[in-house]
């Protein structure tokens, strides 16, 4: 997890990703890609989390978490141990890519409340501001988990070929 103080020190924000579940590997390919259209292999089923908690101390504690639910490898590749740890490693890949796009958004976040706040920083107007950037956060995550995909799917797909893995 990691923080940052906005507003003068009025507002913290505590922010992280995970923890990595364990690998699924308990369902052919064909049920990974009707879950998840975007990956041909795997997926991590998450969900962002927030929350604004009342000041302690006169500060307010808005809490923003990645939560990793799930993750999904093809039951083909328990066969070839050595591709399905490679497929875990880049699934394992996207935190700290997304780790990038929630400090990225905390940065907005800080942004939007020292534009929006004038005066005394209330539980309900940092909420109302959490809240309106809750698209936007969506957004970036996905976004960063597209670009972790582009950078490493072709090295990916070279080393499952050459370790022998099967065509799925």
């Amino acid at each position: 997890m990691s923080e940052r103080m906005c507003l003068d020190g009025k507002v913290r924000v505590v922010f992280g990703v995970g923890p990595m579940p364990r690998p699924d590997s308990s369902h052919p390919v064909q049920w990974i890609r009707r879950r998840d259209h975007r990956r041909s292999l795997a997926f991590i089923e998450g969900r962002p989390v927030w929350r604004v908690d009342p000041p302690q101390r006169g500060v307010i504690t808005v809490s923003i978490q990645f939560e990793l639910l799930h993750l999904y490898v093809p039951s083909e590749m328990r066969a070839a141990p050595a591709a399905l740890a490679r497929i875990i490693r880049h699934e394992r890949g996207h935190v700290p890519a997304w780790e990038q796009a929630l400090s990225s958004h905390v940065d907005d976040l800080c942004t939007a409340l020292e534009s929006q706040i004038t005066g005394t920083a209330t539980v309900q107007a940092v909420h109302d501001i959490v809240q309106s950037l809750q698209r936007q956060r969506s957004r970036a995550l996905t976004q960063a988990a597209t670009a972790w995909d582009r950078r490493d799917y072709p090295g990916l797909f070279r080393d499952l070929e050459r370790m022998g893995a099967p065509r799925l």
